[in-house]
């Protein structure tokens, strides 16, 4: 027979900690050996999400919750939130980012940060793309500008800023649920991505690893591809003898830090999983504006697309549309300002690109053009 001693004592653990026996897990995730696989490693941010909403709600629920009871319950929440900024700032709480792409949207649909619907983006200092990205903004524009100094530590966590080490890549929070940190171009990408990384958890996360690796090396990019490819006991000391070599660079060539900036402290630490909080900083929000100049081109192309399709249509609507698109486009970013004389040579080109198509519309180089054109003179290949 269990005593009421041991009973609070199970259910205080299991509260906490979590209960992580078979027989509580829902059943869609021990239905097969399937689903078994891809949500084993789900149980922890299931019951941390659990966790962190059940002493939240009892922290401020009135009525049936005694004082006591409310005043545990805070001690649960509060406590559990100072750690997470004490590892990982502001950046590391949990659905951070899915918050701010949120805001972010919003923003886009109704200007609610900028100066309205028809300009979103410009912040108050007069930048016409401060605002597209309001992570990126607040990262490297509000923090700064109300904390000064203490900003990274409001951003990264007091201990990733004093050891130097991104130790909150073992406490964040923010993308147990949504993996914030993977930009997209598109729709396609971005499903797979959220399949993968966020629904499938740590087995999806192996999965794209795998993708990445052999589409490095496909592109020779070798000792990055195998790096991916390794568990992560072996891929830390093989990227610590990588920037102990070569610096960190992009895939370009291009050096973020050489060599001789990974003194032997943060070649020991990336060998041991902890990346430089600096390093680390850089490539995260390199990586976020380079998203957005992405984007920005993107709708460069189609408004120029939409100016190209609507030159072969008798229909003077399309033609009326499309400008419509290249205005408010250049209205957005007059920088990448699309001018007249840029359609005039978009369409020269167009045409010239439609003159060598192969059949079916695909285009061709002009040098590649005789050869592929003399392939498909055969009728079986054209079938």
């Amino acid at each position: 027979m269990v005593s009421l001693s041991e009973q609070a004592t199970h259910e205080e653990a299991h509260g906490t900690l979590g209960d992580y026996r078979e027989s509580v897990k829902p059943l869609a995730t021990k239905w097969n050996w399937e689903s078994r696989m891809a949500t084993q490693f789900m149980t922890f941010p299931q019951h941390l999400l659990s966790y962190m909403a059940r002493n939240g709600y009892n922290m401020i629920k009135q009525g049936t919750q005694t004082a006591e009871e409310r005043r545990a319950a805070s001690g649960r929440f509060l406590g559990t939130m100072g750690m997470l900024l004490t590892f990982s700032g502001v950046t590391g709480l949990p659905l951070y980012s899915a918050g701010m792409g949120l805001l972010t949207g919003l923003n886009a649909m109704t200007g609610m940060f900028g100066n309205g619907p028809d300009d979103p983006y410009t912040d108050e200092d007069g930048n016409p793309v401060g605002l597209r990205d309001l992570n990126l903004y607040f990262r490297e524009k509000i923090l700064p500008k109300y904390f000064g100094a203490a900003a990274p530590y409001i951003e990264q966590g007091p201990l990733s800023v004093l050891s130097g080490e991104n130790v909150a890549s073992f406490a964040d929070m923010d993308r147990m649920f949504f993996n914030g940190e993977v930009p997209t171009e598109s729709a396609k990408s971005y499903i797979t991505n959220a399949f993968f990384a966020d629904g499938m958890g740590a087995v999806g996360g192996v999965g794209l690893d795998v993708a990445d690796g052999l589409d490095d090396m496909y592109k020779g990019f070798w000792e990055r591809g195998v790096e991916k490819l390794m568990p992560a006991i072996i891929r830390n000391p093989m990227k610590a003898y990588r920037y102990a070599n070569e610096g960190a660079t992009t895939k370009k060539g291009d050096i973020i830090e050489d060599a001789t900036w990974f003194n032997t402290g943060k070649l020991m630490a990336q060998a041991a999983g902890l990346s430089p909080t600096e390093l680390d900083e850089v490539q995260k929000t390199s990586s976020m504006a380079a998203h957005m100049m992405t984007l920005a081109n993107d709708r460069r192309t189609r408004a120029v697309n939409m100016v190209a399709m609507a030159g072969q249509s008798d229909n003077p609507d399309d033609f009326s549309s499309a400008m419509d698109e290249v205005n408010a486009f250049n209205n957005r970013y007059p920088e990448l300002m699309i001018t007249a004389s840029g359609i005039s040579s978009v369409l020269q080109n167009r045409a010239k690109a439609r003159a060598m198509a192969l059949p079916g519309g695909y285009e061709t180089s002009r040098k590649l053009y005789p050869y592929m054109s003399d392939l498909l003179q055969n009728p079986n290949l054209t079938q």
